[in-house]
């Protein structure tokens, strides 16, 4: 008899031969009609949960990437003959990488022990306040801006 692949509604996969089944695949046992068949209230907080997540991973992908668009403008007005030296270049670009590596081990602990929910809230707020210190940087006379930058780009790294 040839191997049969069959779905259950609880979304695991099986594959058959004969008198013999094997369960393939069962990412976590999932009542499919239950999904399907939800309450209009449970289907909107699922979308606004989606369209939450989707904003944040936004967010987080425009702070991370964008620098490389700004270096060369901050260079035009910080930098020397309108260019950044490439250890000012290289801090403003390596801050946040090194700040998501830091990040991730420290929230992921974080987050395992407190709550995913609480800790989210929490990236959020530190995000919001670490993009609104970059926008604020300036010179001053015991501060350089690119010390700033890099200091606020590592913060908003890790989360």
């Amino acid at each position: 008899m040839e191997p049969r692949i069959q779905l259950t509604k609880h979304l695991s996969f099986y594959v058959t031969t004969g008198d013999s089944m094997l369960e393939v695949c069962n990412p976590r046992t999932v009542d499919a009609d239950a999904l399907l068949n939800s309450p209009p209230s449970l289907a909107f907080a699922r979308k606004s949960a989606v369209l939450t997540a989707g904003a944040g991973f936004f967010t987080d992908a425009y702070d991370i990437f964008a620098i490389n668009l700004c270096s060369y403008m901050i260079g035009l007005v910080y930098g020397v003959d309108g260019k950044l030296t490439r250890s000012q270049e290289l801090g403003l670009k390596i801050a946040t990488p090194v700040g998501n590596l830091v990040g991730q081990v420290l929230f992921g602990w974080l987050a395992d022990k407190w709550g995913r929910k609480k800790i989210y809230g929490i990236e959020l707020l530190i995000m919001m306040v670490a993009t609104f210190g970059q926008t604020m940087a300036g010179n001053g006379p015991g501060v350089n801006v690119f010390g700033v930058l890099i200091a606020w780009r590592f913060i908003m790294g890790q989360v």
